[in-house]
């Protein structure tokens, strides 16, 4: 995983000092795509971070280690759905469809989940560390997707 944040950020770094070199080429009508392009890499940039992270905590919870995380049955579930939901915002930015109804989904399985976290924090100290935790991280990552892929909706590269 480590190896591919790297990739992203060099990706970014390498657009962004493109971008400082020839300013007005960004601009261009023509450059449109290579502007989305390096949003697109600033995006992924942004959740590859928050992906680490949420597979970090995913471990511990599975694997003994530093961490004594657990993650109770009650919220498998939810989580699952969770996870299925912000991979299908994932999958509608890839396939160009209705991003923000799978923002939507997303958002809703991620309120059910942080609400099943809440209801269970009162049974295991351990179990609700993890699932608020992997509740933030996806929080963010949804809210990373939400800001870089709506708003480069309804702006023009380089404005």
């Amino acid at each position: 995983m480590d190896h591919v944040v790297v990739e992203i950020r060099r990706a970014v770094d390498a657009a962004g000092e493109s971008h400082r070199e020839n300013p007005r080429a960004y601009r261009r009508s023509r450059h449109k795509i290579v502007a989305q392009s390096f949003e697109d890499l600033a995006v992924l940039e942004k959740i590859a971070y928050h992906i680490r992270d949420l597979t970090e905590v995913l471990a511990a919870t599975i694997w003994d280690g530093p961490l004594e995380l657990r993650l109770g049955t009650e919220l498998r579930q939810p989580l699952s759905l969770c996870l299925d939901a912000t991979a299908g915002v994932l999958r509608a930015w890839e396939e160009g469809t209705a991003i923000p109804t799978s923002l939507d989904r997303a958002g809703d399985t991620l309120k059910a989940f942080n609400s099943a976290v809440s209801h269970g924090r009162e049974s295991e100290a351990g179990a609700f560390t993890a699932g608020a935790a992997i509740g933030l991280d996806l929080q963010r990552i949804l809210a990373a997707l939400q800001h870089g892929l709506c708003s480069s909706d309804e702006s023009t590269p380089g404005s």
